[in-house]
């Protein structure tokens, strides 16, 4: 098993999100799978079963452009494999779950 080193903690899959258009702020991203404007490489995400856990779990982070995201303000869990992000994300830009 490979062990990846977020900035605060150990996460065992790491998936990468390639944008390659603009998205509207709020609009849903899965961590399993490639979706409209955004393609899927890597691990399969989890990021667990309630935003509660989601937002207590230190492995558990997203990036955008190698900068944490803030799992209270910037980003709204979802559900296990899906997440959204209270900002505009353009093409080019780069989104890492590690889970």
């Amino acid at each position: 098993m490979t062990w990846f080193t977020p900035k605060s903690g150990l996460a065992t899959r790491k998936t990468e999100l390639d944008i390659t258009g603009t998205i509207a702020a709020n609009t849903n991203f899965s961590t399993t799978a490639s979706g409209v404007s955004y393609t899927h490489s890597g691990d399969a995400g989890y990021i667990l079963t309630s935003s509660v856990l989601f937002q207590a779990s230190v492995p558990v982070q997203i990036e955008k452009n190698g900068i944490r995201l803030d799992k209270s303000d910037d980003v709204v869990w979802v559900n296990s494999a899906t997440f959204q992000l209270n900002s505009i994300v353009d093409s080019g830009d780069k989104i890492t779950i590690f889970s």
